[in-house]
């Protein structure tokens, strides 16, 4: 099980990103959790999607796939990062 939940663990970093603040107290003001990627991380998390897209055992998700590099092209554009928050 251990090795299951790393792979989640890993799985929301890469599509959500990074919290930020101390170990214990991170920033989060909605208590849902809230997200940080930097600019460059948006180009390399986009690269590394764009590498498995087309991945069979990804079929069932591919209008979320699109949906998501949609989002990390958007905020390319706009040459700032993403903040996400629940």
């Amino acid at each position: 099980m251990a090795g299951y939940s790393q792979f989640v663990y890993n799985s929301l970093r890469f599509f959500l990103g990074e919290q930020i603040g101390p170990s214990g107290n991170y920033f989060d003001p909605g208590k849902y959790g809230s997200y940080f990627i930097l600019p460059l991380t948006l180009k390399l998390k986009q690269e590394a999607i764009l590498r498995v897209k087309g991945d069979p055992l990804l079929a069932a998700f591919q209008e979320r796939i699109q949906n998501y590099l949609q989002l990390l092209t958007e905020a390319q554009k706009s040459g700032s990062g993403m903040y996400i928050t629940f």
